[in-house]
């Protein structure tokens, strides 16, 4: 007879794991209560950055809101000179500036290669073998006590972190922001060093400019002078004109002297600012530059601009990574626990390693849990808030420095472009005069020296012409600057050559 019944299955071995494993859960209850032992109550940061949205901009920014464009190209490639490119070029490969935060970014990319790491399983693998001599009187049986011998492992730790309270994360954050801070940083270093060579080309430039007009102004004097030898020596004049205008020769050719050394100077100033010898400056040409009549300036000011200028971006990621550095301090105050495990052979007897029997493995939590630690946590936690409230104020001193050079560049621009069209008007004043005098002098109704007089007047208005933009030149390259570099004078109708 086949007898059968209903199976059920037995609840006490269930109940015996609930009460083997209740020793453990209330450790884990008992660490995690005291956990209140170490606490960071209390502690908060006091600075708040600048809202970027709400800022008063004034209103040499806020008129400059009409009528304008964006430019997305380089801005000194609206100049049109091949040279001035590679000039650039050559400074962003060799410049020990740029080179210098080139190498700031590859620290802060292996730190953040390094701190992120943490959130990856580690697997390590080890290999002992060791000679022993077994003491008689301890826990080893026969055949190891009071005998020699040797015991050996293979072995492979796992290691994962499992970041329950966030602070590896954090730490990830914070060193990921660092490196896109230290981009950001590079950039503005290219951004300072373009500024540099623009500003030193356009003196270059400027300066032959000027070295011609001083030659043609030399050689006008020089005229003077014999008109007035001549004139003494026909009895028609004194010695004072010809002391006079010896004078003013001597003068035109101090400063063709000057001018020459201001060219080289500027020559190899731009070698520098290169990272190269001053021969590299030697050998530049003329710069041949198209500068803009009437640049238009760019859109969306205040904000838009601000964020598109590396220094603000790069004070912003440090404030944000100071920021989840703080959090990881926070996390700090929190059991922290990792899963381990092993597995390999172990043997007491090296001819036992290598047997099935000698395999060993392991698998559990690690947990550590600061309970009393005498303020090291508190302390270090202030010291976060601490270099967070100074990231605050200076990303604040930033983005303010950054306003006051946008206004100031527009103002500068308002200014040079005033300075441009008053010699403007003196030269095409002067160039009338002097068509005149020379109609006059054709029919001989003026004397040579009315003649000379005028030209030089012309050429000094050139000079001044020159000068001016110079000035406005500079005054386009710093707002190039303050607008991030993303701005470039616009092509104008007259596309106007400065010769």
């Amino acid at each position: 007879m086949i007898h059968s019944k209903r199976y059920r299955p037995d609840a006490r071995p269930a109940r015996r794991m609930r009460l083997r494993h209740a020793p453990l859960a209330a450790a884990l209850a008992a660490l995690v209560a005291v956990a209140g032992c170490a606490s960071h109550d209390g502690l908060h940061p006091a600075g708040k950055p600048l809202d970027l949205a709400a800022l008063d901009a004034g209103r040499d920014i806020a008129a400059a809101v009409r009528d304008t464009a964006d430019d997305a190209a380089p801005w000194w490639r609206a100049w049109g000179d091949d040279q001035l490119d590679r000039l650039m070029a050559d400074a962003l490969r060799q410049a020990p500036g740029v080179r210098a935060a080139q190498a700031r970014l590859g620290q802060a990319e292996a730190v953040f290669g390094s701190v992120d790491a943490n959130l990856q399983p580690t697997l390590d693998g080890s290999a002992t073998i060791t000679a022993d001599r077994y003491p008689g009187h301890y826990t080893y049986g026969a055949p190891y006590a009071d005998n020699t011998g040797g015991s050996g492992s293979l072995l492979a730790s796992l290691r994962l972190r499992l970041d329950i309270w966030g602070k590896w994360r954090a730490l990830a954050d914070a060193a990921r922001l660092d490196a896109e801070g230290a981009a950001l940083a590079h950039a503005d270093a290219q951004l300072a060093l373009q500024q540099g060579i623009a500003a030193a080309y356009l003196r270059l430039d400027a300066a032959f400019r000027l070295h011609e007009l001083a030659r043609q102004q030399r050689e006008r004097q020089r005229q003077a002078l014999e008109l007035h030898q001549t004139r003494r020596q026909a009895g028609l004049g004194s010695d004072a004109p010809v002391a006079d205008a010896r004078g003013r020769l001597a003068r035109m050719d101090a400063e063709v002297e000057r001018l020459d050394r201001e060219i080289a100077r500027q020559r190899h100033a731009l070698a520098a600012l290169a990272g190269q010898a001053p021969g590299y400056g030697d050998a530049l040409r003329r710069p041949r530059l198209a500068l803009r009549a009437d640049p238009a300036l760019p859109a969306a000011l205040p904000a838009r601009l601000l964020g598109l200028r590396p220094d603000v971006l790069a004070q912003r990621k440090r404030l944000d990574a100071a920021d989840r550095r703080i959090e990881a301090a926070k996390a700090e105050f929190y059991p922290d626990i990792d899963l381990k495990a092993f597995a390999g052979l172990q043997s007491l007897g090296l001819s036992h390693l290598l047997q099935g029997n000698s395999l060993a493995a392991g698998i559990g939590p690690a947990l550590t849990l600061p309970i009393f630690d005498g303020g090291r946590l508190r302390a270090g936690l202030r010291d976060r808030i601490a270099g967070y409230d100074l990231a605050v104020a200076d990303y604040d001193a930033t983005v303010v420095r950054a306003l006051q050079e946008v206004a100031d560049g527009l103002a500068g621009m308002a200014q040079a472009r005033a300075r441009r069209d008053a010699a403007r008007v003196s030269l095409r004043e002067a160039g009338t005069l002097a068509r005149l005098q020379a109609v006059r002098a054709s029919r001989g109704l003026s004397a040579r020296q009315d003649e000379i007089d005028t030209d030089l007047e012309r050429l000094r208005a050139d000079s001044e012409l020159a000068a001016a933009d110079l000035d406005l030149g500079l005054a386009r390259t710093a707002l190039a600057g303050a607008l991030g570099g993303r701005w470039s004078p616009s092509q104008s109708s007259d596309n106007e050559a400065l010769k």
